[in-house]
């Protein structure tokens, strides 16, 4: 939430009312009377976990009221309508509200304060921000994940096959990481058209998050401009490849973990543990394929033919082509998109349909 008046009805022994404004932080209206604008307040409990409060406002506040206000632009106009916001959660040492642990109920419309009416109110959908969400989860847990591994382990796989006149691997890679940029375009834009095209970098995900896309964008430019294989540049292009695509994958995690934690999803906890399941499941494919890879290198130079001696080579055939790991690593592959599919449609699915 954002910019918003709040009424807090707290209970620290005894139930009270007071008065903040939500910004990047809750604060009160005026630090020196929590009570800022309210009159009549009572509040009680209902019973084990459930307190109730009443109070009065005035519709508006004269010039001089509002000046003992922190700032005069937080003191809301009644005589506009706003929608409602109901949510619960803790509160600090100074009966400062903290994040909601709920996903708060929203009025179905905006309130008209001038009239006495019932208001029906619902858990708020926020269909942009989930799909962002969702094409997040797919672009990084599922695409990136799979064609990073394609790009670090599977170049000698399926080498005397073609994908689209390319090898095979190159052929998954570059079509699984371009689909990683597009998803992640596109899930910029419904973040921005949820918040009304504005832009806040006071909290962690979107700051972590437009790293993450930035880098990502980078990787398709340095793609096209990157220098022949034999060039004696290639190097560089290798090593500012690998490095700028495992920071992003790298920093994908953590924003993931934070984006279920904003206001406008708050997932269940096991939503974050399925996360961090699918973390600790990548890392382990990664080290498994990297000894592997080791070990049939190791060996491959182990067991290299002697070089027969000049000048009777000529009618030795070709060696075949060593296919040592072939197998088992299509078989990690495979188990690996499995595995990583259902965890992904696991989050996918909670991500859409909570908390219906």
């Amino acid at each position: 939430m954002g910019d918003d008046n709040v009424i807090a009805c707290t209970n620290r022994g005894t139930v009270s009312n007071n008065y903040q404004f939500n910004k990047a932080g809750p604060g009160p209206i005026d630090p020196n009377n929590l009570h800022f604008g309210l009159s009549s307040t009572a509040g009680g409990s209902d019973g084990p976990g459930r307190i109730s409060c009443s109070f009065s406002r005035k519709k508006s506040f004269s010039g001089a009221r509002k000046k003992r206000a922190r700032d005069a632009s937080q003191v809301f106009d009644l005589a506009n309508s706003y929608y409602l916001f109901f949510a619960r959660g803790p509160v600090d040492s100074n009966d400062n509200v903290q994040q909601h642990t709920n996903i708060p109920a929203v009025s179905a419309k905006q309130a008209d304060f001038s009239s006495n009416h019932q208001l029906l109110a619902g858990e708020a959908d926020r269909p942009l921000a989930k799909a962002h969400a969702c094409l997040m989860l797919i672009a990084w847990v599922g695409l990136a994940s799979t064609g990073i591994l394609m790009a670090r382990y599977y170049k000698p796989q399926w080498s005397s096959s073609k994908l689209c006149g390319e090898k095979v691997w190159f052929a998954v890679h570059r079509t699984l990481m371009i689909s990683v940029v597009l998803l992640n375009i596109i899930a910029l834009l419904l973040i921005l058209a949820e918040l009304n095209w504005t832009w806040s970098l006071q909290v962690a995900h979107p700051i972590i998050g437009i790293i993450v896309i930035g880098l990502a964008f980078v990787q398709p430019i340095m793609a096209f401009f990157r220098p022949h294989p034999d060039g004696k540049n290639r190097w560089i292009f290798n090593w500012a490849h690998w490095f700028v695509g495992t920071s992003a994958h790298i920093l994908s995690a953590p924003a993931i973990f934070l984006g279920m934690r904003t206001p406008r999803l708050y997932l269940p906890d096991y939503a974050l543990y399925i996360m961090i399941a699918f973390v600790v499941w990548h890392v382990f494919i990664d080290i498994i394929l990297e000894i592997y890879q080791c070990y049939v290198n190791y060996s491959k130079k182990k067991n290299r033919p002697e070089e027969y001696p000049m000048g009777i080579q000529k009618d030795v055939p070709a060696p075949p082509p060593d296919n040592r790991g072939h197998f088992l690593r299509q078989v990690i592959i495979v188990l690996y998109v499995i595995v990583t599919a259902g965890l992904l449609t696991a989050m996918v699915v909670i991500t859409a349909k909570y908390p219906n």
